[in-house]
C-alpha cells in the first residue's frame, strides 16, 4: 500500500524522516524455514500468521505505552526510547514468524516488559478509553502526559471540500426513452443482498461467514444472467452513464431504489461490467480532469 500526496509540507516531513531517523534492524537469530507449495504448508502458515496476530498487537500497544511514559517522566527518556525499539523489533518477529523462527519468545518477553514498566501501577492514558472498546475507566491515569491526548483534544476548523463531481469522469449520452427499462434494471440490481456483502467485507477472513458468501455470490449471478436478457442492445450505454451518475449523486435523486445502490457502487460497478465489459469501460472518460 502507498499513500501519494501533493501536499509539500507532507513530503518535507517524509524527507527528514527518512534522512534523519533511523530504521530499527531485527538482529536476533533466525532459522529459516522450507515450505514446499502445497496445502497443508499453506495451512501451517496462515495458522502461524493468526497465532502472532495477538503478538503484534501487543507489542504495538505497549509500545505506545511506553512513550507515554517516556513524555511523562524525561529521567527515564532513555530507558523508555530502548522498551519501544525492543517492541519493535518484537512486533517484526511476530510478522516475519510464519517464514522463520527465532530464538525468542515473544508472548513471554512482552509480558517481562509490561511487569518492568509497571503498567498496572503507572496504568494508561486518556486516548486508551476511545480506542479500546469497554476500556475501564479506572485504569486510566489523568495525570500521564501523551501526544496522542493533545491531538484527541484538538479541534480543527478547516473547511469541508466538496467532492470532484462525477460529470468529470462520466461521458453523457442522449438519453432515449429509459425510464420503463431503468426501473426494469434497478429493481434486478437492488435484489442483490448488499447487507451481507458489507458483513462479509466487516469481518475477519478467518472468521468469514461462507454461507452468507455463497448466498451473495448467488446474486450476483443472477442478477448479471437477468440483466442479459433484457437486450438492452444501444440503449446499454445511455443507460450505464445514466445509472452511475445519478447512483453516485444519490443524495440529489429520489428515485426508488437508487439510494439502495449507493450503498455499495463498487458491486453496482462489477455487476454492470460482468454484464458487457467494453461498455462499462467506454462510459468513462479517458482524459481526467485537467
Amino acid at each position: 500500500m502507498g499513500f501519494v500526496t501533493n501536499q509539500k509540507e507532507i513530503v518535507k516531513i517524509a524527507k527528514e524522516c527518512e534522512l534523519n531517523f533511523l530504521t530499527i534492524v531485527n538482529n536476533i537469530p533466525q532459522i529459516k524455514k522450507k515450505y514446499l507449495p502445497t496445502k497443508e504448508n499453506y495451512a501451517l502458515v496462515d495458522n502461524n500468521i493468526s497465532s502472532s496476530q495477538y503478538d503484534i498487537g501487543e507489542s504495538s500497544n505497549v509500545a505506545q505505552i511506553s512513550q507515554t511514559y517516556m513524555h511523562t517522566f524525561p529521567q527515564n527518556k532513555e530507558k523508555y526510547s530502548s522498551i519501544c525499539e525492543i517492541l519493535s523489533v518484537l512486533a517484526q518477529v511476530s510478522i516475519d514468524s510464519a517464514k522463520r523462527s527465532f530464538d525468542i519468545d515473544v508472548h513471554k518477553t512482552i509480558n517481562n516488559i509490561r511487569k518492568e514498566i509497571n503498567i498496572k501501577e503507572l496504568q494508561f492514558p486518556r486516548f486508551w478509553l476511545p480506542t479500546h472498546k469497554d476500556f475501564d475507566k479506572e485504569k486510566i491515569n489523568k495525570t500521564l502526559n501523551c501526544p496522542m491526548d493533545w491531538l484527541q483534544n484538538y479541534k480543527t476548523s478547516i473547511p469541508q471540500k466538496r467532492g470532484i463531481p462525477i460529470s468529470e469522469f462520466v461521458n453523457e449520452y442522449p438519453t432515449p426513452r429509459l425510464e420503463a427499462t431503468s426501473k426494469k434494471v434497478i429493481k434486478i440490481l437492488n435484489r442483490l443482498n448488499f447487507n451481507v456483502y458489507d458483513n462479509y467485507k466487516s469481518v475477519n477472513v478467518y472468521e468469514a461467514d461462507y454461507e452468507n458468501l455463497i448466498i451473495l455470490e448467488s446474486d450476483f449471478e443472477d442478477c448479471v444472467k437477468d440483466l442479459k436478457k433484457l437486450k438492452l442492445g444501444t440503449k446499454y450505454k445511455a443507460l450505464i452513464s445514466w445509472l452511475v451518475s445519478t447512483t453516485f449523486k444519490a443524495s440529489e435523486c429520489d428515485i426508488k431504489g437508487i439510494k439502495q445502490l449507493n450503498k455499495n457502487k463498487c458491486l453496482l460497478l462489477r455487476v454492470l461490467y460482468e454484464v458487457s465489459p467494453e461498455t462499462v469501460i467506454n462510459v468513462f472518460k479517458k482524459k481526467g480532469r485537467k
